[in-house]
């Protein structure tokens, strides 16, 4: 099943890299739901390799849940780190400028 998972994301990917789009200007704004619907789509296949791996181990439906959930959150955040699309400092810290804590 893997291997023509693998074959479907490869033929897709020259019929990608194959379409000329140097004639079509297109701004990110464009993609912007394309963009969300392959974010959700990687999540959900991390959650289904999370709980895959809990049916390969015999977990009840518990663990196979919190596995699958591990799966995911730890998958969105190292593609986050990946791309480099990580918090601004001020919402890291919880400290905003406008807050009674701060000097100024």
């Amino acid at each position: 099943m893997l291997e023509a998972f693998t074959g479907l994301l490869i033929g897709a990917w020259r019929v990608f890299a194959s379409v000329d789009r140097s004639s079509v200007p297109v701004a990110f704004e464009d993609y912007a739901g394309t963009v969300l619907v392959l974010d959700l789509t990687g999540t959900f296949v991390f959650a289904l390799s999370g709980a895959a791996a809990g049916i390969k181990e015999r977990l009840d439906l518990f663990g196979v849940l919190v596995l699958s959930f591990a799966a995911a959150t730890s998958g969105g955040i190292t593609r986050d780190l990946l791309i480099g699309s990580v918090p601004p400092r001020q919402s890291a810290t919880g400290v905003t400028s406008g807050s009674p804590s701060s000097p100024g």
